[in-house]
């Protein structure tokens, strides 16, 4: 009987953020809670259907953009994008060289910060041969971090009276996963979003380069080990974006089918968020490393105000 109720509740909390009242963190928070107390009531894994989602969300979103506007975003937004990539990778890697920190959970935590949080840490893993308890610390971090941005930054960008686009920007160069990027710029205006959403698919580009780089250096490191290692995977749904940016931009006549299906990708990336709160697993928290943890913490802080400095200031 419980555990109906669980499933039933479950389906309520998720039909609640097809309702206009849903808001990002909201939803992300209902997920929380809701596996917090109940835990997760289903077999299947959460966290590749709310992947999958997200991608359609984002591909949505496409729809609601037109390619002019990527191309005015898309410079600044490839140049900031890269710059705070490298930097950050440059200086997460000081940090892990100095303070001889645990290169594989470190590893994760920097590429995770410089990149795409979850997929990143997803994407070096098997080229590092990574264990499941440096998985979960860094995964966890990430999460926890995200939780915290997609309530905060809306309210830091309110109070300091930044505009759209600048938001925009920030939000994508300085928090971790696209979810959680796209949460906190759909909570601050339509344009913000619109700056996030392009400026976050070009940071994500990263991880082809990046995923290159490690596993050339993992050779050399680790040579012993380099039979076997993860394939590169390429974000083939950023095409797709690109598509549907296109199909806006050439087909007029549609537009009234394009805006929809734009507002029905926001709606979605709501429900996103919600199955992303319920995928959390309190086991991993329990995994934690305190050097691994500040460093993490300490590149978002060093990453979201060198980034909002740099926006601000050009």
């Amino acid at each position: 009987m419980f555990v109906e109720f669980k499933k039933t509740l479950f389906f309520v909390l998720l039909i609640a953020c097809f309702t206009p009242w849903a808001t990002a963190p909201l939803a992300l928070l209902a997920g929380i809670l809701y596996v917090a107390v109940f835990g997760f009531p289903f077999t299947f894994n959460v966290s590749t259907v709310s992947s999958k989602l997200l991608k359609i969300a984002i591909v949505g979103l496409g729809f609601g953009i037109s390619a002019s506007e990527i191309l005015n975003i898309g410079v600044k937004g490839l140049l900031l994008s890269s710059g705070v990539v490298i930097f950050t990778l440059l200086t997460g890697l000081l940090f892990l060289r100095l303070f001889r920190l645990p290169l594989k959970a470190g590893i994760l935590v920097v590429s995770g910060t410089a990149i795409c949080g979850g997929s990143a840490i997803a994407a070096v893993s098997p080229i590092i041969k990574a264990d499941s308890k440096d998985m979960g610390l860094s995964l966890s971090l990430v999460f926890l971090l995200n939780a915290v941005a997609i309530w905060l930054f809306p309210y830091l960008g309110m109070l300091l009276n930044m505009e759209s686009v600048s938001f925009g920007y920030w939000s994508a160069l300085a928090i971790h996963d696209t979810s959680s990027v796209l949460g906190a710029a759909s909570v601050f205006d339509e344009k913000a979003l619109e700056v996030a959403t392009t400026t976050k698919l070009l940071r994500t580009l990263w991880i082809i380069p990046l995923s290159i780089g490690i596993w050339i250096w993992s050779k050399k490191q680790w040579p012993e080990k380099s039979g076997s290692r993860g394939k590169i995977a390429f974000p083939y749904f950023i095409l797709f974006f690109i598509l549907a940016v296109l199909m806006n931009s050439i087909l007029t006549d549609g537009n009234q089918i394009f805006e929809q299906l734009s507002n029905v990708s926001r709606t979605l990336l709501v429900v996103v968020l919600f199955l992303i709160g319920t995928g959390i697993n309190k086991k991993d928290f329990k995994m934690s490393n305190l050097s691994i943890i500040i460093l993490g913490v300490a590149l978002w802080v060093l990453l979201s105000t060198t980034s909002y400095f740099v926006i601000t200031s050009f």
